[in-house]
């Protein structure tokens, strides 16, 4: 199974809305040979919700505060925003679906041949 270089997640233990993680800094950044372990939890309305994203590790970046919380709303917005435009889709691949499939009925009535 194909994955992203430096990156894993697993469920922690037999809980399976609890997982761990562990990312790798690229080769390539100041984070180089840096790895760093995280804890994600989804809630029991994921998909509808987004997953809780957490660095166990100490992580000094700018938009992770010093409890390992991300504080970037936008991926809360973003999250939203996907969710809301596949359901839209779906919703409109089912009713043309739905309005071809019974566009091909005939609803008047047919004479008799005698």
């Amino acid at each position: 199974m194909g994955g992203v270089e430096g990156v894993s997640a697993f469920p922690d233990g037999d809980n399976l809305f609890r997982w761990a993680a562990t990312i790798t800094g690229p080769s390539t950044s100041v984070y180089q040979g840096l790895s760093y372990k995280l804890i994600l939890k989804f809630p029991q309305g994921y998909p509808y919700i987004p997953p809780v994203v957490t660095f166990e590790s100490p992580c000094f970046h700018p938009n992770v505060d010093e409890n390992g919380n991300i504080c970037l709303d936008i991926l809360k917005v973003l999250f939203l925003f996907l969710f809301l435009f596949l359901f839209l889709f779906l919703f409109f691949f089912f009713f043309f679906s739905f309005l071809v499939f019974f566009s091909s009925f005939s609803f008047t009535k047919k004479k008799k041949i005698k």
